[in-house]
C-alpha cells in the first residue's frame, strides 16, 4: 500500500485508521487517507470494496467503529451529517434524488436556501443554471428532464451551498459517452473555482479525464494510491478491477 505524500496542513479531508465493522464483517479496514485542498481524487475499486461505506463514514451517515475523520483541520468524527454540510461538505448521491415534481429553479432554490435568500439566492441559481447549461430548462419540471440533465441538476444542487469539498457518488451513472465527457469538464471547472472534489466512480474513462490522483480500495482496505498512469499500470489493480478497461477496451 502506498500513501499520499502531501502534508496534513494542506489536507481538506483526512481519515486516520478509519474502520467500520458490521457484526463480523469489516467493511472498511484501517484506512488512512489524505485529500489535499484543490485536488480531484477518484476513489475506485470492485463492488464490495468499501467505497460506499467509506463515503458514508466521511459524511456522517455511519459512525466509525474505530478511527477519526478530519475536515478542513477539524475533527468531525462525532458531528451529525447536517453539521458537516454547514461546515462546507456536500454530497451528490448515486441515485438521483431531485424533487421530481418541482421545476429546475425550485429545486435549486430549495438547495440554496440554506445559505442564501432573496436576490442572493436568485443570483446563485442563475450562476448554477449557466454552469450546468440548463438555463433554458429553468421552468421545466425536474422529472421531465433527460437522465443526464437530472444528474447535472443534482450536481448543481450539491454545489448550491458553495462547499469546500464536493463528494460525488457515481455522478455519470447512466450517462452517454458525450454526457460523461461534459460532466468531466464540469468537475474540472469546479476545481478551478477553488473546490476540492472526491469522486467515487466506475467509469475509467472519466477517471482518466479528471483525476489528479486515484485511491484504490479492495476488500475494505486501501490497495494503493497514485496517478492515473500508476494505478492503471499496476498489475494488482488490473487483476482485481480494471481488467480490459486498463487496455482501453471497455
Amino acid at each position: 500500500m502506498t500513501t499520499s505524500q502531501h502534508g496534513d496542513e494542506r489536507a481538506i479531508l483526512r481519515t486516520d485508521g478509519l474502520t467500520k465493522r458490521f457484526g463480523g464483517l469489516t467493511a472498511v479496514d484501517d484506512i488512512s487517507f489524505r485529500l489535499p485542498a484543490g485536488e480531484i481524487r477518484c476513489l475506485i475499486g470492485p463492488n464490495g470494496a468499501g467505497k460506499s461505506t467509506f463515503l458514508k463514514l466521511v459524511t456522517g451517515t455511519h459512525r466509525p467503529t474505530e478511527g477519526t475523520v478530519h475536515f478542513d483541520g477539524e475533527d468531525i468524527t462525532d458531528l451529525k451529517p447536517h453539521v458537516r454540510v454547514r461546515r462546507g461538505m456536500s454530497l451528490k448521491f448515486q441515485r438521483i434524488s431531485t424533487y421530481r415534481e418541482l421545476t429546475v429553479e425550485q429545486n435549486l432554490r430549495v438547495a440554496t436556501q440554506r445559505i442564501h435568500d432573496g436576490q442572493d439566492a436568485t443570483r446563485r441559481i442563475d450562476e448554477l443554471l449557466d454552469l450546468i447549461g440548463l438555463t433554458a430548462e429553468r421552468e421545466a419540471v425536474a422529472g421531465s428532464l433527460a437522465h443526464g440533465d437530472q444528474q447535472w441538476l443534482e450536481i448543481a444542487m450539491a454545489m448550491a451551498t458553495e462547499p469546500k469539498l464536493l463528494l460525488l457518488d457515481e455522478p455519470t451513472a447512466g450517462m452517454t459517452i458525450e454526457e460523461t465527457r461534459e460532466t468531466g469538464e464540469l468537475i474540472q471547472d469546479l476545481v478551478r473555482e477553488g473546490m476540492s472534489i472526491l469522486v467515487v466512480e466506475h467509469d475509467i474513462n472519466l477517471v482518466r479525464q479528471v483525476a489528479d490522483r486515484v485511491t484504490v480500495l479492495n476488500q475494505g482496505s486501501m490497495l494503493m494510491e497514485g496517478t492515473v498512469a500508476e494505478v492503471t499500470g499496476n498489475e494488482d489493480v488490473k487483476r482485481i478491477y480494471l481488467g480490459k478497461q486498463a487496455e482501453g477496451t471497455a
